[in-house]
């Protein structure tokens, strides 16, 4: 169906959504939004946008910080969030840039076969 301007061919206009970045206490929101048939099609947008981002967001996140990704309602009230955390574990570690490790706890996700395993070994 070609774009009609955010209304569907019934005349009935799509909701729209922002997206809001944060990252530490840096926060921005998008001035233009997205329309969406529904909240669960503008979910897929989300984690399609996100999935662009997040590999060039993890290879400069700091340790100990927080990027968050929102996708909010017409009223701007948060519907979803997408979290990076980024924590140093290890004791001592912190200050020091020599001998630095990278110690990365994921959570576990299910397979195909509804069976756990570590996202990050």
């Amino acid at each position: 169906m070609p774009d009609q301007g955010g209304f569907t061919g019934i005349g009935v206009r799509m909701p729209q959504y922002f997206f809001r970045i944060r990252n530490g206490r840096y926060s921005g929101m998008s001035n233009n939004g997205i329309e969406a048939p529904d909240a669960c099609a503008a979910w897929t947008e989300m984690t399609r946008v996100c999935s662009e981002l997040v590999g060039s967001i993890a290879r400069r996140l700091k340790s100990n910080s927080e990027w968050q990704m929102e996708m909010l309602d017409e009223a701007q009230r948060p519907l979803f969030r997408i979290r990076l955390v980024a924590e140093t574990i290890t004791d001592g570690v912190a200050g020091s840039q020599e001998g630095l490790a990278l110690h990365a706890a994921g959570p576990t996700i299910p397979d195909d076969d509804d069976q756990t395993v570590a996202a990050f070994k």
